[in-house]
């Protein structure tokens, strides 16, 4: 009976593992299925998430979009070792529409202003725009690494389905605009919408770029602005 029970244990530990793994290869053609079908879904503006969050490793530059109240771009920089910070802003506050820009170098050009409710629409409208363009930044490089690019040679290809997790790309490729480097990428996408998108100079220390995709994640927190302008467009 004991030999019996070690047969049955062993029989399913391929089983376990096999349930365990989230991940599972899948065919080139299968693949661009699913890649196709995010072109098609990342084509129309009116698919932007009403809740966003997009933002590069530690956060250095971020988009924050949540529909119909407000979006802001970050951007953190050391300048000779002097810390600067830059964005654009559009938000809804207490029944009133603001929009304002702060200037990395020259705070005289930084400027906040009370907006119409149809400049507001109009902003939001344009801020979506850039939010589908930042959601097409990972889905873009996929397409060139797939279908073949005058941007890269040498490329290898590694296709994933992730189950839960989405379908995930991973490549290896020669970038011709950056001396013939070696680059890595991993691209994630879960329901149509870029999860996590990593890249890499394989022969680099501290060369990774990441950026992450949080939906349900959007805040804004509207910067102190050293000069205020009504005239500024």
């Amino acid at each position: 009976m004991k030999n019996i029970k070690s047969l049955i244990t062993l029989s399913l530990v391929p089983v376990l593992l096999t349930g365990c793994s989230s991940a599972k290869k899948i065919s080139e053609e299968e693949f661009k299925e699913l890649h196709e079908q995010t072109v098609l879904y990342l084509s129309d503006v009116n698919n932007v998430p009403a809740n966003i969050h997009i933002a590069n490793k530690n956060s250095t530059t971020k988009y924050d979009y949540k529909e119909g109240e407000f979006y802001s771009n970050y951007t953190f920089a050391l300048l000779i070792l002097v810390p600067v910070t830059g964005g654009t802003y559009t938000w809804k506050e207490d029944g009133k529409y603001y929009h304002a820009v702060k200037d990395m170098f020259k705070s005289e050009k930084s400027y906040k202003k009370e907006i119409t409710e149809e400049e507001f629409n109009d902003y939001m409208a344009s801020h979506k725009q850039k939010i589908l363009e930042e959601l097409n930044v990972p889905l873009l490089t996929a397409t060139n690494l797939l279908n073949g690019s005058e941007l890269y040679e040498n490329v290898q290809n590694t296709y994933y389905s992730v189950g839960k997790t989405g379908w995930k790309l991973s490549s290896k490729a020669e970038y011709l605009s950056d001396n013939h480097k070696e680059y890595s990428y991993t691209i994630q996408f879960k329901d149509n919408l870029p999860v996590k998108y990593t890249s890499k100079v394989t022969s680099e220390k501290n060369s990774e770029t990441v950026w992450k995709y949080t939906l349900g994640k959007a805040s804004l927190s509207v910067p102190s602005f050293e000069t205020t302008s009504e005239s500024q467009a």
